[in-house]
């Protein structure tokens, strides 16, 4: 049997793939069509958001979505905003290699 984390992890997961595909094509389709998406995509969320998990760490990963569910598809409204968070990592890049290498920033 699927735990609740897997459970919810795979919805989730599968949730943001179809928003990120719809963002990604946004600018093809008709207002009144993404409109019909974000309110589906909205109410899966809700469903999502609904469950009751069993283990310690999915009710923490539930308050923390439930805590921002608000801007979690905020990026298919406002252009300006990425649907990941891929510029940020790639902006650390050259710090943790670094720190790998070096096997820390502290000195002798």
């Amino acid at each position: 049997m699927r735990t609740f984390l897997a459970l919810f992890a795979s919805r989730m997961k599968r949730l943001f793939l179809k928003a990120i595909a719809l963002q990604q094509r946004q600018r093809t389709l008709v207002a009144w069509i993404i409109e019909q998406y974000c309110a589906r995509f909205r109410g899966s969320m809700r469903e999502i958001l609904n469950l009751k998990p069993q283990s310690v760490e999915g009710q923490r990963l539930l308050k923390r979505y439930q805590k921002i569910r608000a801007h979690l598809l905020l990026f298919l409204t406002d252009e300006t905003i990425p649907p990941t968070n891929n510029s940020s990592e790639q902006a650390l890049r050259w710090s943790v290699i670094f720190r790998k290498v070096t096997n820390s920033f502290r000195s002798d």
